[in-house]
C-alpha cells in the first residue's frame, strides 16, 4: 500500500511540473463528479452509474485527466449486485466553441474490475437453486466472482460554462476490454450528465496547487523530495547536498 501512496504522489508530482510548460491563462486544476446509466456486456440489465474525475488543463485545448467510474447494478432473478469498477488515466481534447460551450473527447487506457454475485442459471419463482446447492460448472456466472483486465476509454462530450469556476458537462463513456481472464465484463457504454469545478488560482486551493510549478520531485536516498526548480543539477548530485525543500514525506 505505500508503494501505491507514493506511486500516486510522484504522479501528482509530476503533473504540477509539467505545468510549468503550461499556457498560465488557462491552465488549473479541476476535478469533476457525475452520475448517469450503464450498459454492461453480457450482463441483462442496465444500471446506474457515477464517476469522478481530476484533472490538469495544459491550456485551453489540452488537459490530463484521471477519470474512476462504478456502475453497479442488480442482475438475473436472484436480483443480487453486481458491479464494474473501472479506472483510466486519459488524454483529452477540447474544442471551444464560444466564450461558455465547448466539446471535448478522451483517449485512455486502465484497469476494469468485474464482480459479478452469481445465479445467472438455476433459478426459479419460488427457490434460488430448485436442485440445492448451485453447481458452479455449470456457467460461468452461476456463482460469486471476480477479474481483472485492462481497459481502453473512449468518450466524447460537451461541457457549458456557468462560471469562471463552475461548469455542466455531459458525456458517453465506452470502455472497451483489451483482453483478460474468463468472465471480465466486455464492452461498456455509460452517459454521464456532472457537474465541473475548476481550481483557479485566485482560490485557496489553486493558490496553492500553483506554487507545485516552481518545484520538481526528486528522490534521494529512498526518500521524496520537492526541488526548486532553480536548484542546480551539479548540487543535488554532490554527497553533501543539503535539501533546500518545501516538503519531505518521509512517512510514505
Amino acid at each position: 500500500m505505500n508503494r501505491l501512496i507514493k506511486l500516486g504522489f510522484v504522479v501528482a508530482l509530476l503533473i504540477s511540473s509539467l505545468s510549468c510548460f503550461a499556457d498560465d491563462e488557462y491552465s488549473d486544476f479541476y476535478f469533476s463528479f457525475g452520475a448517469g446509466g450503464a450498459s454492461v456486456d453480457p450482463l441483462p440489465n442496465a444500471g446506474f452509474a457515477l464517476e469522478a474525475n481530476v484533472g490538469y488543463n495544459f491550456n485551453q485545448y489540452f488537459a490530463l485527466e484521471v477519470q474512476g467510474n462504478t456502475m453497479p447494478s442488480v442482475q438475473w432473478q436472484n436480483n443480487l449486485l453486481n458491479t464494474y469498477n473501472v479506472f483510466n488515466l486519459a488524454a483529452k481534447g477540447t474544442v471551444p466553441l464560444g466564450n461558455f460551450f465547448s466539446i471535448y473527447g478522451k483517449l485512455g487506457a486502465g484497469i476494469g474490475v468485474s464482480d459479478w454475485s452469481g445465479g445467472s442459471q438455476g433459478v426459479d419463482d419460488n427457490n434460488l437453486y430448485p436442485d440445492g446447492d448451485q453447481d458452479c460448472s455449470s456457467g460461468l456466472y452461476v456463482c460469486d466472482g471476480s477479474a481483472i483486465s485492462p481497459v481502453f476509454l473512449g468518450t466524447v462530450g460537451v461541457n457549458f460554462k456557468v462560471s469562471d469556476t463552475l461548469s455542466i458537462y455531459a458525456e458517453n463513456n465506452n470502455f472497451i476490454p483489451l483482453g483478460g481472464p474468463v468472465g471480465r465484463f466486455g464492452y461498456t457504454v455509460n452517459g454521464m450528465l456532472g457537474i465541473q469545478y475548476l481550481f483557479k488560482s485566485n482560490n485557496i486551493a489553486g493558490t496553492i496547487l500553483s506554487q507545485l510549478r516552481s518545484y520538481i520531485p526528486i528522490i534521494r536516498d529512498g526518500d521524496l523530495y520537492l526541488i526548486p526548480f532553480e536548484t542546480s543539477a551539479e548540487s543535488i548530485n554532490t554527497t553533501d547536498w543539503e535539501c533546500d525543500c518545501i516538503f519531505k514525506p518521509a512517512l510514505l
